[in-house]
């Protein structure tokens, strides 16, 4: 593990539209460097790209790209992307300002910090330039190294969804999948009765029965609205995309848990073990 002397935090500041030259504005964007294991003046530059969340010290710390990085003797940079954590302007969450929350945008500010860093290290053609990214971030990393071959030699892109879609069902085909993979601990009568309890949980939202849901489900306020039915599907369906996602991780249930709550049968139907398993 790093020692947090070798770790530099600053800010840059960045275009807030670096497509539209008559737009001075600016946003603070926070970066982190880790110089512990770099080997001066050749060593290779690892760029870890932060997704959507912010940039934390324990992200220069462990990961795929640290080990590698004191493998190869790379100086490691991470950038904040913009919007999120402190890389945000006051009332930047306001609907004007979220154009400006956009991949190619970000790209943009990925470009403006390699030259940054560059500059500020003294860095030249010599230093291999290979970025790092999962999820949505691995999607960046991919785009930008095809978008600007010439600032970056290589990119990791774990995990990344790298062909944009309005509409990615395909997540939730793979989620059903792994929910009858027996190997993990699922079923096909594990998905079947997934299935139907939110098929049952369709039926309630159609038929008027809100005030049970909110009860049931332990919701904020009655679930009246659009978007406020849509949260609460969303964040049901998050307990079994995030299990898969994250399987034995410790983060959250396991398949083989959620499977056996789901294929309960003391526990009622598959609409009251969806209950049980959300208060789980």
């Amino acid at each position: 593990m790093t020692d947090k002397s070798h770790l530099i935090e600053g800010q840059i500041q960045q275009k807030i539209d670096h497509f539209n030259g008559r737009n001075t504005d600016t946003l603070p964007q926070k970066f982190i460097v880790n110089e512990a294991f770099w080997k001066k003046p050749d060593g290779p530059v690892f760029l870890y790209i932060s997704g959507e969340g912010p940039l934390s010290k324990f992200n220069l710390f462990v990961g795929h790209h640290v080990a590698m990085a004191e493998k190869y003797g790379a100086l490691v940079v991470a950038l904040e992307h913009r919007f999120y954590g402190t890389s945000i302007n006051p009332g930047g969450l306001e609907l004007l300002h979220l154009q400006h929350l956009s991949s190619q945008q970000a790209l943009a500010d990925l470009a403006a910090f390699h030259s940054f860093i560059r500059q500020k290290y003294d860095l030249t053609d010599k230093n291999i330039w290979i970025s790092f990214g999962g999820s949505y971030a691995g999607a960046l990393s991919a785009w930008f190294r095809g978008k600007f071959p010439h600032l970056v030699f290589g990119a990791v892109a774990s995990s990344a969804p790298v062909q944009a879609k309005l509409d990615f069902s395909d997540y939730n085909k793979v989620v059903g999948h792994s929910l009858t993979e027996k190997s993990v601990g699922g079923s096909y009568k594990c998905l079947n009765s997934v299935r139907k309890a939110f098929e049952a949980l369709k039926a309630a939202l159609q038929g008027g029965e809100e005030m049970k849901l909110m009860k049931d489900f332990g919701c904020c306020d009655v679930p009246k609205s659009p978007e406020d039915r849509t949260e609460l599907v969303q964040s049901l369906a998050d307990i079994f995309m995030g299990s898969v996602q994250y399987n034995e991780e410790g983060v959250m249930l396991t398949i083989a848990q959620i499977c056996d709550i789901m294929t309960n049968q003391s526990q009622g139907d598959a609409y009251d073990r969806l209950v049980k398993l959300a208060a789980v």
